[in-house]
């Protein structure tokens, strides 16, 4: 399904689309098909999310909203940095995350 709205949505519009699931094959294939650099909403804290989502911009070459929420929940943003960094190489996977509660 993902598939068939990214190349219908992309035959009639040449704006920028966000890519917004939670399945991560579904991520992939949209991905994949995508004309251009594509941008994926969401990614937040949890682990489990980043270990998902990241090899996939890695991958692609794309971009992702984050968000500051984790295992423990929304945290204030005056008192959470957070820093995603994933970088393009493909001979080691380097994707990192630190969070800094002040």
């Amino acid at each position: 399904m993902m598939e068939k709205v990214v190349k219908e949505l992309q035959s009639v519009t040449s704006l920028p689309l966000q890519i917004d699931t939670v399945d991560g094959k579904a991520m992939e294939r949209a991905m994949r098909i995508y004309n251009g650099k594509p941008m994926i909403n969401s990614v937040n804290g949890k682990q489990v999310s980043m270990d998902e989502v990241f090899p996939l911009i890695r991958k692609y070459g794309g971009v992702v909203v984050g968000l500051t929420i984790d295992e423990e929940g929304f945290r204030r943003m005056q008192k959470v940095v957070c820093v995603l960094q994933v970088r393009s190489s493909t001979k080691q996977p380097n994707t990192e995350s630190t969070r800094k509660i002040s």
